[in-house]
């Protein structure tokens, strides 16, 4: 999630949908005004950090939603802010979660810095043992079985995208929502609306586990009903998986 003081523009950040992308790309044409949240230790540094008294710092996260962003965001930098996010194909976007659930389960069990952050007091909130998905995925030794584990539906990975760009009346919170299907050329787009020579993306935080993942169309017909309000939002085919 980016709150672009300098830039006047504030980037909604949808889990798997290339966000981490397009968070590192824009982060060098930033300034100390801007609000970053890219992980559970700038979310640490907000809230004991110099800025801790801000209150958009201390209260959001790395995916909150808009309407969140909308509550504690002054009135005036929401209006005059062009507002944007990415969605993605809801069944990619699990397949996506699957694997990355998988991998964050496989760093977990080695000898990594961060790992060691996740048994102090400030890191415990952000260990991704105690992640939903990630314990589903622990917890199930396939696709099928993952997706219908009801800690998934504790899990603001697996909410509709809709949810975090909606106002819960219907109405669309943010200026322009990409695709990851178009990530560059849509990012091209957003470039040239905060005033922004063309930056490429690179490619961060990709998922990967379990090799090959098999959705049955016993699955498809599931997540075509789980993400019906994205299906009709944005116009994705629940047949096709982009």
């Amino acid at each position: 999630m980016i709150i672009s003081h300098s830039r006047r523009f504030i980037f909604v950040h949808i889990h798997k949908t290339g966000g981490d992308s397009v968070a590192t790309a824009l982060r060098p044409v930033l300034n100390a005004s801007d609000v970053v949240l890219t992980n559970d230790w700038h979310d640490w540094l907000t809230k004991f950090g110099p800025s801790r008294d801000r209150p958009e710092l201390t209260q959001l996260r790395k995916h909150s939603p808009a309407r969140a962003i909308a509550a504690v965001v002054p009135p005036e930098m929401w209006d005059g802010s062009f507002k944007f996010a990415f969605v993605r194909h809801p069944v990619a976007r699990t397949v996506s979660l699957y694997k990355y659930a998988a991998r964050k389960a496989e760093e977990r069990r080695r000898l990594l810095p961060r790992n060691i952050w996740y048994l102090t007091p400030p890191g415990r909130s952000g260990d991704p043992l105690r992640w939903h998905s990630v314990r589903a995925y622990l917890e199930t030794s396939t696709f099928s079985e993952f997706i219908r584990h009801p800690l998934l539906d504790q899990d603001l990975a697996m909410s509709p995208q809709w949810l975090s760009l909606s106002a819960g009346t219907g109405d669309m919170l943010v200026d322009f929502v990409g695709r990851f299907e178009s990530l560059q050329q849509d990012f091209d787009h957003i470039l040239e609306r905060i005033d922004v020579a063309r930056l490429t993306l690179g490619w961060q935080n990709a998922s990967r586990g379990r090799g090959e993942t098999v959705v049955s169309s016993e699955d498809r017909a599931y997540l075509a009903q789980r993400f019906e309000d994205d299906f009709v939002h944005f116009g994705y085919d629940p047949s096709q998986d982009s």
